[in-house]
């Protein structure tokens, strides 16, 4: 291999090490699937659907069908014959460019293709664009071959190839097009063999497009562009043939996250970032073009002028009447483009800095958006074949699938047939036309949904095709919605159906909710499921305006710990209460699915109504959560509805097992007396293990400890209550686990520093009573002053407290005023000093100052409660007076 040779050969090998590094990585897209399905189909189908029913054309689908004869449809095999069919791109661009610039603009115009995002990306569809650039670039070279020698075997390959490229994807006129203007520019020698050559390949294409003239005129019928939204597109064309991420759809938002998110982390900007650097793609993409027309033209620059440019200019036009300009159309014109940026760094040109400039923003931005592609997770946002795997490993007989909105059909056909066996769900596909006729489809899915113990609805691109999310709404309001989760930008809805149940009335109010729930029925577990209970709750509309009410119901055991919650509007949202008439009854259904590895053992259901604007809540009957009854759980189910969710996982081994990762916490920091709550999943253990939790100091000396067994099962879930000790000293302490003799790093908790004080100040009123032992109320302080509101006041009232030893429990305190007739005026309940205080952490001999503000609007007798926030129970003496307030 020559010295010249080398960088050629060094691109390649590093553009398909990266590309074929982890090809798996990124799921099938809802076109790769259809691509795999219809090449599974055979020519004769490949032949008729791209005649009736497909706009692209045969060529592409054809070589993947004899492709993956020989090689299988996996996704690895899939891939690989994009990125083959991509790679010889890189030479290509290499090739073009030494011919037009030179030897050093080629090695450059070399490491753009290797770089380029919108290469790699094209080389992991499972489409044509890969071959688009491949041949179109090919077609090029073998122009400029027939401008040095004008061979009529030259030109005959020239227009194979762009005919080859137009039989790929319809964009590929465009290069046939180009090389046909471009020989009447030029005019090169024997221009008769040229203009013959390429109007023979064009006939060929005419008679294929003149066959699919129907299917090719019917695609795309989306709302057509004005100027601005064209202007703003030529501009995702420059930038995407630099960043690429205009291939990914919604790139304001996702191209934020994708390229962004690890300075978001550092600064919180990163959205403003994004325009600018979209702009700098585009600049330097124009930067690009335009050094090409600087100078003396050439028959080789205007050739590749008029490849990158036709298609913008033409497309743009076009899409006055029909959206014509995706970035990934525009793969074609890629060869050309990065030959042409080669001239940014050619010798002796005119404009040396700003030519400067634009060659380092585009190596910098292509290199910016594939590390994006490679390394960020966001890059992958379809996650299908997760979502088809869930269901797989947790469905049962009798169940059912829906996909709502067509565009996932082939994905599910896909990762479904390469599952292993279980039970075989039926699979409906919804709605049954497009526009959607609802009362058609939600007829059909009564039809499907009768006789059915389940269904799992997916919602993939679904506001296409049912914009009122009809489908969901029907069940929402029918059946008991059990469990949502996201798979990237899929989301996955169980529900249940309903079955006999107990209701029982309740007529129980929620001051300030504007709605009181009249009824309620729990219902135990079905043998079918024997993870999950169901839940009505029946609301009824008082009269007036009602604010936006969430509710959240919370599966609590004896030591506070939530083993389960879920916070939703009425109807998971599709009947928001501000909606509701007065008097109207509306029905909420709620499936509660424990998670496996949940402990076996009874359970707390608890309902909180709370204002969605403040998270003020409604309280009923003075609590602010409502009793629903008892939970039992039993031991693990062979096949669980909900998997444990883990916030930050961890992965390591553990006594034969594995401990998962950690969910619900610790938080980053905590001050003396909170209480840290958080979940350990563990999978897998063979055995019952102890696992010891530990809290220890920044010198290495134990805070505070938990053990709790845990296992054996496929699941196993350890909830972990570790309190901070009132006199832990701040820095950072360190949470580990032990188990099976191995040690495993929780992560770091920061011990906030404490300022604490043992004086009462000299104008408090003293006060001296002694609250259960617990604490006493050592003096007060009040301040009153006018209010915004007519006729009112504000009282801040200062509590100062003192510790009489060790408190065992977070205890509350209730600050109220109530008036003449015995009616509560004003009142202010929580942990002392604003929650930064809780008893837990007081020690002995400091005073704790406890200021609360209320809203008079009459006066009253001033009284103040300490009370067990769990159980409502009050210290003795229960409520003492400390002043009138008139």
């Amino acid at each position: 291999m020559s010295r010249t040779e080398f960088p050629a050969v060094l691109a390649i090998l590093t553009a398909f090490g990266l590309w074929v590094c982890d090809p798996l990585r990124l799921n099938l897209t809802g076109d790769d699937a259809f691509s795999a399905y219809l090449a599974a189909q055979g020519p004769a189908a490949i032949i008729r659907q791209t005649l009736t029913g497909e706009p692209h054309p045969p060529l592409y689908y054809l070589g993947l069908s004899g492709w993956t004869a020989l090689a299988g449809n996996s996704e690895f095999a899939l891939r690989y014959l994009s990125i083959l069919a991509t790679i010889p791109t890189i030479p290509i661009v290499y090739a073009l460019a030494r011919r037009v610039w030179g030897k050093a603009p080629a090695r450059f115009a070399l490491g753009l293709a290797a770089l380029s995002p919108l290469l790699f990306w094209a080389a992991h569809a499972v489409r044509m664009y890969g071959p688009l650039a491949t041949l179109s670039g090919a077609a090029l070279l073998a122009a400029a071959g027939f401008h040095e020698r004008p061979l009529g075997r030259r030109a005959l390959a020239a227009g194979l190839l762009a005919g080859l490229a137009a039989l790929v994807h319809y964009y590929g006129l465009f290069t046939l097009a180009a090389l046909g203007l471009w020989g009447l520019a030029v005019r090169p020698r024997n221009l008769r063999a040229w203009l013959s050559a390429h109007l023979l390949a064009a006939g060929g294409c005419l008679v294929w497009l003149a066959a699919a003239w129907q299917v090719s005129l019917g695609y795309n019928q989306r709302p057509r562009l004005d100027p601005v939204g064209i202007l703003l597109r030529a501009v995702e064309f420059l930038a995407g043939q630099t960043l690429g991420l205009t291939v990914i759809p919604d790139w304001p938002q996702i191209g934020t996250r994708l390229l962004f998110s690890p300075l978001l982390t550092l600064t919180g900007n990163a959205p403003l970032l994004l325009p600018v650097l979209v702009g700098l793609g585009a600049g330097a993409g124009a930067a690009g073009l335009l050094t090409a027309a600087v100078g003396r033209p050439d028959a080789l620059r205007t050739l590749l002028l008029l490849q990158a440019g036709l298609p913008l200019v033409v497309g743009a036009g076009v899409s006055l009447f029909r959206p014509m300009l995706e970035v990934r159309y525009f793969a074609g014109t890629l060869p050309a483009f990065l030959a042409l940026a080669a001239g940014l760094v050619r010798p002796g040109q005119r404009l040396r800095p700003a030519a400067g400039l634009g060659a380092a923003g585009l190596v910098g931005l292509s290199l910016v958006g594939l590390l994006s592609f490679i390394f960020n997770p966001i890059s992958d946002r379809v996650r299908y074949r997760e979502l088809v795997r869930y269901i797989a490993d947790h469905a049962r007989p009798g169940e059912a699938v829906v996909l709502d909105g067509w565009s996932q059909q082939f994905l599910f056909w896909y990762y479904s047939r390469s599952l292993p066996a279980g039970p075989k769900l039926p699979v409906h596909l919804l709605p049954t036309e497009h526009p959607i006729d609802e009362a058609a489809t939600l007829t059909a899915l009564a039809g499907l949904a009768r006789d059915r113990t389940g269904l799992w609805l997916i919602d993939t691109d679904t506001r296409a095709y049912d914009p009122r999310l009809a489908v969901e709404g029907w069940l929402t309001a029918r059946w008991h919605r059990t469990f949502e989760r996201w798979f990237g930008d899929n989301r996955l809805v169980y529900f249940a159906p309903p079955v006999a149940e107990s209701p029982r009335p309740a007529e129980i109010s929620f001051p300030g909710a504007g709605i009181r729930l009249v009824e309620y029925a729990l219902t135990a577990a079905q043998p079918d499921r024997p993870d999950l209970y169901r839940l009505r709750l029946r609301w009824q509309a008082e009269p007036g305006p009602r604010p936006d009410v969430k509710l959240s119901l919370r599966l609590v055991d004896g030591q506070g710990n939530v083993v389960w919650s879920l916070d939703t509007r009425p109807q998971a949202g599709f009947r928001p209460a501000p909606g509701w008439a007065d008097g109207e009854t509306v029905d909420d259904r709620y499936g509660i699915a424990v998670p496996a590895g949940t402990p076996p053992g009874s359970y707390r259901l608890e309902l909180v109504l709370y204002d969605a604007a403040t998270l003020a809540p409604f309280p009923a009957g003075g609590k602010a959560a409502m009793d629903l009854g008892e939970v039992a759980v039993g031991g693990p189910t062979s096949t669980p509805l909900v998997d444990p969710a883990v916030d930050r996982p961890i992965g390591a081994p553990v006594a034969g097992g594995l401990l998962v990762g950690v969910s619900g916490g610790p938080p980053p920091a905590a001050r003396p007396g909170e209480t840290l709550r958080f979940e350990l999943v563990w999978s897998g253990l063979a055995r019952t293990v102890e696992a010891e939790v530990s809290l220890a100091g920044a010198g290495g000396e134990l805070l505070a400890r938990a053990a709790q067994r845990v296992g054996p099962g496929t699941w196993a879930r350890q909830f972990v209550a570790l309190r901070v000790p009132a006199a832990a000293p701040a820095g950072t302490a360190r949470l580990g686990v032990r188990a099976g003799g191995r040690e495993v790093p929780l992560g770091e908790v920061e011990i906030v520093p404490v300022r604490r004080t043992a004086e009462v100040p000299a104008d408090a009123t003293a006060v001296g009573v002694d609250f259960g032992g617990v604490v006493r109320l050592d003096a007060y302080r009040l301040s009153l002053a006018p209010a915004p509101g007519p006729a009112e006041r504000t009282l801040d009232v200062t509590l100062f407290w003192s510790a009489l030893g060790e408190i065992p429990k977070a205890y509350h305190v209730s600050v109220q005023v109530i008036g003449p007739d015995g009616r509560l005026v004003a009142q202010h309940d929580g942990i002392p000093a604003g929650g930064e205080r809780p008893m837990t952490g007081w020690v002995p001999g400091e005073v704790v100052a406890d200021a609360h503000r209320l809203v008079l609007k009459s006066g009253g007798a001033l009284y103040v409660i300490v009370y067990d926030p769990q159980t409502g129970d009050r210290l003795p003496p229960g409520a003492v007076a400390l002043a009138r307030l008139d």
